[in-house]
């Protein structure tokens, strides 16, 4: 397959990746993983964004 043929295929639409977003968060949370995931990323985060995450989804805005 052609490069810029693959490339087009694995691009995703806006509302697909929010989509997918929606989906992970919503297992996230149902595993009740997210103390988990804060301690991965606390790298990640600026500091003293704790306050701002209460679920998945704030922690991947503060990701993001």
């Amino acid at each position: 397959m052609e490069e810029k043929t693959l490339n087009v295929l694995l691009k995703m639409s806006a509302i697909e990746y929010n989509s997918l977003v929606l989906k992970i968060n919503q297992r996230i949370d149902e595993l009740n993983v997210l103390s988990h995931l804060r301690f991965m990323f606390r790298g990640k985060l600026a500091s003293g964004s704790d306050d701002n995450i209460h679920d998945a989804l704030s922690l991947f805005k503060e990701l993001d």
